[in-house]
Order: structure tokens, then sequence, then C-alpha cells
């Protein structure tokens, strides 16, 4: 690259990074980069790619209040260019979720990646090799897991430990928490929705096992809260069943639940929703997090997020269920675990009891193996662009792969 074309790529950078907002539930994440790049003195701004659903999924998280829509490669070059921008973040790994021309443009302007949730499954394909994260300029790594997998996958990209943006930001609530609620005690339920992998075999998700153990503990409990948040592709096919749907057209939700097998856990789930204080959760994963006081759930990434609080964590596993990453196994080994119907329901007894209380040694493992820094990611990100760094970025040579979508967990 030419001295003429470095300082032109100087001048145009201005403390401005794009956002690549999707019609998909983890907008949360990039709402987090929205709010640290605000408070780190940058300016931004939402991209979102002509998709009717947006405006739904935008009003169901606050913190997007307008987005510019972008229809081609051609604008999208453009407006980077205009907005001067040192990056655009991308809110999710997986190549499906954008127009198949948003990658053409990629050699025009750094990718940035700040992960989409807590890495905790083996699927290390997802983790590090998908397109979107393998076009990437900038990877910022919770923990070490994702050092080194960022590292030995993207040798080209900027990688840093800056810890994740969601979970500085949970923390970060956390810290300043006021005292505790007197309203009762609140129960977050969050099952997987991951039934079969990639590879046909019996996946994470266990909430058939779950469903009636539930509705067992909330009939003998009729004052305590229930918060249903079943994974986002779950909570698309369990709501189409439940409308009545005879089929799902969404790819990955068909996995999720097979009525010819799943069709009684379905009903026990209509009957649980229709007793008191059970609610669908609305809110933001964080805030579900703050308000409960126990957790369960099967997995994956909301293991890690609620770790960081020590609060009561059962996890539904038995010996069919897949083996989580390191990260994962060593977030289980301080958390209490069941197996089937049984045992969740021995849980909840001894928690409702109060014979379940908060593990400071969760906490501990959880800032051991995603740890938080003394500034947020976006600040870690922001001192680590010299201008001489964005111009070797921003032309960083990479060509898509153009396979097929795998299936995820």
């Amino acid at each position: 690259m030419s001295v003429l074309s470095m300082r032109s790529l100087r001048d145009r950078w201005s403390g401005h990074v794009c956002l690549a907002a999707l019609p998909v539930a983890t907008v949360e994440h990039l709402i987090a980069i929205d709010r640290q790049a605000s408070a780190a003195g940058m300016t931004t701004c939402y991209l979102t790619f002509g998709n009717s659903n947006f405006d739904l999924d935008a009003r169901a998280i606050e913190g997007i209040a307008k987005a510019t829509v972008v229809q081609d490669a051609e604008q999208l070059r453009r407006h980077v260019a205009d907005s001067r921008s040192a990056a655009v973040f991308l809110q999710s790994p997986y190549p499906e979720h954008y127009p198949a021309w948003f990658f053409d443009c990629a050699d025009s302007f750094s990718l940035a990646y700040a992960g989409y949730g807590l890495p905790l499954s083996t699927w290390t394909h997802g983790h590090f090799r998908t397109d979107p994260i393998l076009a990437s300029s900038y990877l910022l790594a919770a923990g070490k897991y994702e050092l080194d997998g960022y590292a030995a996958n993207s040798p080209n990209a900027d990688v840093l430990l800056s810890g994740n943006p969601l979970l500085w930001e949970l923390r970060d609530r956390l810290s300043h928490a006021g005292p505790a609620r007197d309203d009762g005690a609140k129960l977050l339920w969050a099952p997987h929705w991951t039934k079969t992998l990639w590879d046909g075999s019996r996946g994470y998700s266990r909430w058939q096992e779950s469903a009636g153990a539930m509705l067992d503990w909330k009939k003998s409990r009729p004052s305590d809260h229930l918060v249903f948040r079943p994974h986002p592709i779950f909570k698309m096919a369990l709501e189409s069943y439940l409308d009545g749907a005879t089929s799902v057209a969404h790819r990955e939700a068909a996995k999720s639940i097979d009525m010819a097998t799943d069709g009684w856990a379905v009903e026990v789930i209509r009957e649980l929703l229709a007793l008191p204080n059970v609610e669908v959760s609305t809110s933001s994963m964080v805030d579900d997090i703050l308000r409960c006081d126990a957790l369960v759930t099967d997995g994956i990434s909301i293991i890690a997020y609620w770790s960081a609080t020590g609060k009561p964590l059962v996890v539904i596993r038995d010996s069919a269920s897949p083996r989580f990453n390191d990260d994962g196994e060593a977030l289980v080994s301080v958390a209490e675990v069941a197996a089937n119907g049984s045992e969740i329901s021995e849980w909840l007894q001894k928690w409702s009891a109060g014979a379940v209380t908060a593990s400071p040694g969760r906490a501990e493992a959880s800032r051991r193996i995603h740890p938080t820094l003394a500034s947020s990611p976006v600040d870690i990100w922001k001192a680590a662009l010299p201008a001489d760094t964005i111009v070797s970025r921003a032309r960083r040579c990479w060509q898509p792969t153009r396979t097929p979508a795998q299936a995820r967990h």
C-alpha cells in the first residue's frame, strides 16, 4: 500500500463504529458494544439489511432507536466510507444471517467480532472457522479459549483479550446492585434447543425431562414466580406448535421439537404457562439474570453468564448429554447437576426450602475463565487502534469458503 493511501485511511478514521444489526435474538450483544463505544467517546450507527422482521426484534430489546437500511454491497461500502468508521461490528458468526452480498465487500473495510455468546460447547468450527469470523480484522476474546482459538485460526487478525462485552455489563450492574428484593422468589427456567447435534447424536436439550418437574413444582409453589426463557430457536418452534401449527419451516427450530415424540411435553408446557405467576420472558438475558434467584437450564451460554452471579444453578445433564468444552466442564463442575425429572424435582424442593444457596466458588471460577478487565472490551479495542493497524487490517486478504451452512448448536 502506498504512503498516500495510508495517509488517506488515517485521515478518514473518526472514532466511529458501525453495528451490523440482524433480526435474531442476539442483538443484546450488539447493544452492549454500542453502549461501551459511546462511553469510550466514539459515535455509532446501526445497519440493517431490509428485513421486515428487524423492527419487531428491535422493539423486543430496548436500545436500538434507529437503523440505516443497506440494500447492496455498494451502498454498504459508501456508508462505511462516509461515516469514516473504524470497523463494522458483527452480531453473528453465521453467514446465513447476512445478505449473500455482505461479505463480497469485506476487503473494503475492517470487520470486528466480539462474540455471539460465551462458547461452552465443543463445536470449534462455529467458534472459530465460520466465514464472518475468518473475515474479521479484529477479534475480541472473552478468555483464553477464544484467545487461543482466534490466534490459531485467524493469524492475520488482531486478536485481543478484552473480555466479553455483555459479561462486562452484567458484572458492572452486579457491582452496583441495590439491596435484595423482597417480592418473592423468582426461578428462571432456560431450556436450550439442540435436540440433535450436527452429527445426528443427542444434543444438549433436556426440556422434555424438565417440563413435568417444572409443572409439579409450580403447582406446589403457587406464590413463587417462574420466568420461562426458552432459547430463541426453541421458542420459535414451541410458539408455533402451541398456536396449532403442524410443522415449522425454520430449519433449526424444526429440529428442536418432534411432535410425534414430544407432543405430550408441549402440552405440559401449555398447562404450565396457564398457571398464575408464570411468565414468558420478554426481557433481555442480563435483566433476567439479575432479577431471578435461581436457574434451571441445560445450556449453553447462559451457564457462563449466570455463573458470574454465583446464584443457585442446576444443569440438566445425563449420561447421553454431550460434553462441554473445558470452560463449560469447569463451570458445570461447580454447579449442581440433575439427570432426570426426579432429580430436578428434588433440587427444586431443596431450593424452595432454602437449602441451596449462592456459591462464591462458582463466581470465582467464572472470573478465572472469563475475566473482566479494568476497562470495557470496547475501551481495550479502541486503545489498540493505531492508524497503521487500521490500514493493515482494512485490506487484509480473505476469501469466503462458500460452504453450505453447518447445523449449529
